[in-house]
């Protein structure tokens, strides 16, 4: 019996000493980041976060492995980028009534969804909407709650007349309905790009394919597929319930897409207008699907406006963005006040002048404009 009792004990030390690691990491690594940020005078402040990694421990990762987890967005290859470019280019041109291809492809039907998003004028200062942030938890799954997030703000603003976008959590779309119509990487790269094959799976889609599956499949509300009954695994595919299969849809028609900055200084639009194209589609469409590459210190990030303090990748990440300000607007919005009723704005003070030295580029730049995004 005493054996018996001391395996059980030493079994349990190792498993609590596990569990512990990726809370030591968590620390270690912001105090790295905190370090830097004040070697280069940063508007930021980085922590811990333990509540967060918290929910992760029972999964025995490492901090590196949560970030590759939860960063599980698959990047458009640069193969398709160049001929998603010319369709734009033909969508920016006026020929809106010519089909890319001949609509022969899966390619040419997704293309054939797309509208250019055009330049408008905004006067607006900041704008925001504090929609609801959800939990993808220890999945891969970011890409579908981007997607949904923007659904849910486009639905709410022109179907439902609401302005204000979805705050009030009146809409809520599943999750897992996204990514049971995620598409099959590895035949798409084994195809050179050429077939797109549906697969059930949460980890590494990409909005792209996931808005198009918005105007052919449509979405079902998370009643019918609730995301709160993958919470217990970190398996990436997981059956639907029965109940989805024959929930009501709710579809898209089109999908409205604004070019990266490159290909639409390439398509002509000078950085005003691009930044009226962003501004315009976000508040009168509603919030907007956007995919970039994440740095391995945002996860440290707690409060301020966050600029790189490393070059290191850790993953490709899709959030919801949400709205903008000004530098005079950033010590008078406060953008945690619905879950913290402590939460105070994001400066607090206004600087003259916005600096900051950017690793991933090897330049300093002055910044007067600042993106607000829903991180799920």
């Amino acid at each position: 019996m005493r054996k018996f009792v001391s395996l059980m004990f030493i079994v349990s030390m190792l498993f609590l000493t596990l569990m512990a690691g990726i809370i030591d990491e968590a620390i270690k690594n912001s105090e790295i980041v905190q370090n830097k940020i004040k070697e280069l005078n940063l508007y930021w402040s980085a922590g811990g976060n333990i509540e967060f990694f918290k929910k992760f421990e029972k999964f025995n990762p490492t901090f590196d492995e949560v970030l590759k987890k939860l960063c599980g967005t698959r990047v458009l290859p640069e193969d398709y980028k160049g001929k998603l470019f010319n369709y734009l280019r033909m969508l920016s041109n006026g020929m809106r009534g010519m089909q890319p291809f001949g609509m022969t492809t899966t390619d040419d039907l997704i293309m054939g969804s797309l509208v250019l998003a055009k330049p408008e004028s905004v006067l607006d200062s900041y704008f925001y909407r504090l929609e609801p942030v959800r939990d993808q938890m220890f999945h891969g799954s970011c890409w579908a709650f981007s997607t949904i997030g923007s659904f849910e703000s486009a639905y709410a603003i022109q179907v439902l007349n609401k302005d204000e976008g979805n705050v009030d959590n009146e809409l809520d779309f599943s999750e897992r309905w996204v990514a049971y119509h995620n598409i099959d990487w590895d035949i798409y790269t084994f195809s050179l790009y050429e077939l797109i094959q549906d697969k059930n799976s949460l980890e590494g889609g990409n909005p792209y394919f996931a808005m198009f599956n918005a105007t052919r499949y449509g979405e079902i509300k998370e009643e019918y597929a609730p995301y709160s009954e993958v919470f217990l695994t970190a398996d990436e595919v997981i059956p639907l319930p029965a109940q989805a299969f024959g929930a009501p849809r709710y579809k898209s028609s089109k999908t409205l897409i604004i070019p990266s900055a490159p290909d639409a200084k390439a398509l002509g639009y000078g950085y005003d207008e691009y930044i009226s194209m962003i501004k315009s589609a976000i508040k009168n469409y509603g919030s907007l699907s956007v995919v970039y590459y994440v740095l391995n210190d945002f996860a440290s990030y707690t409060h301020g406006v966050y600029t790189p303090t490393t070059d290191i990748i850790a993953g490709a990440h899709a959030v919801t963005l949400v709205g903008w300000a000004s530098l005079e607007d950033l010590d008078d919005i406060v953008l945690s006040e619905k879950t913290n009723p402590d939460a105070t704005p994001v400066l607090d003070t206004e600087p003259s002048t916005f600096v900051y030295y950017d690793p991933t580029r090897g330049k300093t730049y002055t910044a007067d404009l600042f993106w607000i995004v829903k991180n799920s």
